[in-house]
């Protein structure tokens, strides 16, 4: 042996021993991390996460706990148990849950968050991110509409919000890439996890035709493979488990995500940061699954363009669109299903076949019971499906421009569409809300208003706008919170005998308010009934909640605006709460009515909505308040209708109050 190879021996063996010796003090701790999930570890979006959690366990790098089938209700006592337990990183999806989620976050600065989210991060340590895997979902319906014969395609979503519509959307465009004659059937289950729902709506479009099935959710394609039809995979790849049913799959990766927190977090770098694009292909977050099984079965031209766009993608050359719009169904049997029941926007699934004749002996004998017993309730197979199960406020404005200002402090929002009318669930104030636009008439005010109670889980009701003023002792700008709400329009219209004078029928007299008439007309009370008192009643007052009443009362203080647009008012306005408030079918500009209305009913404003509204909480039980705020004074007014130019500064002042309404209340 030479001197030099024994030198390069000795050195060898020393470097070997420091590095043992060294090894155990540079060795990092672990990382403590949790995760919390609504849903089971193996539903495809916890799975993901899951999955690169458990991968960087296995690595060393963290000590990993987690829980899964949290309630929404629970979320937030777990939440807070892990950031108590000395934790470095939560991570989970907090969509249902963002109010709760976000406090605990500011509650534990020092804790790192890193939540699925429509929201944006929260400084300086809640983080968000999002399943953006848009482009293999691109990718996969350009497979999809190449192999379709029936040129019919099934798609099967949980809920109709942004993270689940992209996706749909991104495959819609990508399928009409390969074939322009593609149609499509959408349908939402309602639900995160139900495969046997998802499998019967599933069934229900294969038997309208479909030949490929989109799978956003679990169920989906055992219905395909059961029917000898095709399926598309969403998130991870169920090929194994399908072999001769899944062609493809939109493969969402979590890794890239999670890597980088660890990263930042051993660093002490981590921040407030959307991490959604690091769920896109570029990053290597997502991916069009392979062939496998197929790969001799898709078209050479087909494999080879789908090639082509992946390649354009990645360098790119090709941007997929983000679209978080609801995805709309294109084909001629989804219009059918809708003509049925046009109220419903979203539906479960349509009857099959085999169902049709028990459910027209349902629909008979429904039908003969209604007209027996003159019930207006819903047959069970119509009953309207809800939208989310999270318990929500409903925020109710009269026309566009009150809505709009309450909408622009709207956080995460989601749309929903029935009937025509838009819903937009979100935060506000930091509470779970649905606001939506009553349209103008006490016909729409009922309608929309057990519509939105139909369609989601609606614990109180308020209602925000602008009114007429009628005590002369409020002024334009004052906010008006009555006590209590009539349909001072519900008239009797007597008959005229001599001039000025009017006789009403005896049969009516019962029906008739002790109060003086205007003219002819008569004032008269309503009809009513609820779930608490079924049996009819006559009633005219409809009252707003109590202990919301309490709290408006402690709001009275609010700074209010008294100018606009270079106008100002002579005095400041004020918040005034209780009294009496009346709504009818007609606006008033006439200042002997006015007078009427004040002298008659005590009332403090009137509007064309409200009564209604607060009618139909009455009926189903659900608590309610308005907030008005004057934008004229009813033809009081020594010169034309004020509305035109106060209308704004109204409908600025009650968002105000109910906003700061919406902050007080627990």
């Amino acid at each position: 042996m030479t001197t030099r190879r024994l030198l390069s021996a000795s050195l060898l063996c020393t470097a070997l021993a420091l590095s043992i010796a060294a090894g155990p003090a540079t060795a990092q701790p672990k990382l403590r991390v949790a995760a919390i999930y609504t849903v089971p570890f193996e539903q495809q979006w916890a799975s993901r996460i899951h999955k690169a959690l458990k991968a960087a366990q296995a690595r060393g790098e963290i000590d990993y706990r987690a829980s899964e089938n949290v309630a929404n209700a629970d979320y937030e006592r777990v939440l807070r148990e892990y950031a108590t337990g000395g934790n470095q990183l939560i991570v989970g999806e907090v969509f249902a849950v963002e109010a709760a989620a976000r406090k605990v976050a500011r509650d534990f600065p020092k804790t790192a968050f890193l939540f699925g989210s429509s929201g944006k991060p929260q400084a300086p340590n809640f983080s968000v991110f999002d399943n953006y895997i848009q482009e293999p979902a691109y990718l996969s319906g350009m497979v999809a509409g190449g192999m379709t014969r029936s040129n019919k395609i099934g798609m099967v979503g949980g809920f109709p919000i942004p993270e689940v519509n992209r996706l749909m959307q991104a495959f819609m465009a990508g399928a009409r890439e390969t074939n322009p004659k593609v149609e499509f059937t959408v349908t939402f289950i309602n639900s995160w996890f139900d495969p046997p729902k998802a499998k019967e709506a599933s069934l229900a479009l294969i038997d309208k035709g479909a030949d490929i099935l989109y799978a956003e959710r679990f169920g989906v394609s055992d219905a395909a493979r059961e029917k000898g039809k095709l399926a598309i995979g969403n998130v991870l790849d169920t090929q194994p488990q399908y072999p001769d049913t899944v062609v493809t799959s939109a493969l969402w990766h979590m890794e890239p995500s999670i890597d980088r927190a660890l990263k930042l977090l051993r660093e002490g770098r981590f921040s407030a940061e959307d991490y959604g694009p690091y769920s896109m292909m570029r990053h290597k977050g997502s991916e069009l699954a392979p062939l496998g099984t197929f790969a001799n079965k898709v078209p050479a031209d087909l494999s080879a363009k789908v090639r082509a766009r992946q390649a354009d993608i990645l360098a790119g050359r090709f941007t997929v669109k983000i679209d978080d719009s609801q995805p709309q169904s294109t084909a001629a049997t989804a219009a059918r299903v809708r003509a049925r029941n046009p109220a419903m926007h979203h539906t479960a699934h349509a009857p099959r076949p085999g169902l049709i004749q028990r459910s027209i002996r349902r629909l008979g004998l429904w039908a003969l019971a209604m007209l027996v017993t003159g019930c207006a309730s819903v047959p069970p197979d119509k009953q309207a499906l809800r939208l989310d199960d999270q318990p929500r406020i409903a925020v109710i404005s009269a026309f566009a421009p009150e809505l709009a200002l309450l909408l622009a402090q709207l956080q995460q929002p989601v749309s929903h569409r029935i009937g025509g009318v838009e819903f937009s669930t979100g935060l506000l104030a930091g509470k779970p809300v649905v606001l939506f636009l009553s349209g103008i008439s006490m016909t729409n005010a009922a309608m929309n208003t057990q519509r939105v109670l139909d369609r989601f889980d609606i614990s109180h009701i308020m209602f925000s706008g602008i009114a007429g003023g009628v005590n002369p002792g409020l002024h334009i700008g004052d906010v008006s919170v009555p006590a209590q709400w009539g349909q001072y329009m519900e008239w009797l219209m007597a008959r005229e005998g001599p001039p000025g004078q009017y006789s009403v029928p005896e049969w009516m007299k019962s029906e008739l308010l002790p109060l003086p008439a205007f003219g002819m007309m008569h004032p008269r009370s309503v009809q009513v009934r609820s779930a608490a008192s079924p049996q009819i009643s006559q009633q005219f007052w409809f009252a707003a909640d109590a202990r919301m009443l309490a709290l408006a009362r402690s709001l009275q203080d609010i700074d209010l605006a008294h100018c606009h647009a270079g106008q100002c008012l002579q005095r400041r306005p004020r918040v005034v709460v209780g009294g009496n408030g009346v709504s009818g079918p007609a606006f008033v500009d006439n200042k002997a009515f006015r007078e009427y209305t004040f002298n008659t009913f005590e009332a403090q404003v009137l509007d064309m909505e409200t009564a209604a509204t607060a009618m139909v909480a009455h009926g189903n039980g659900v608590p309610f308040i308005a907030f008005r705020s004057l934008s004229d004074l009813a033809g009081g007014g020594a010169g034309d209708n004020e509305m035109a130019t106060f209308m704004q500064l109204a409908a600025a002042n009650s968002a105000k109050v109910l906003l700061a309404f919406l902050a007080a209340w627990q």
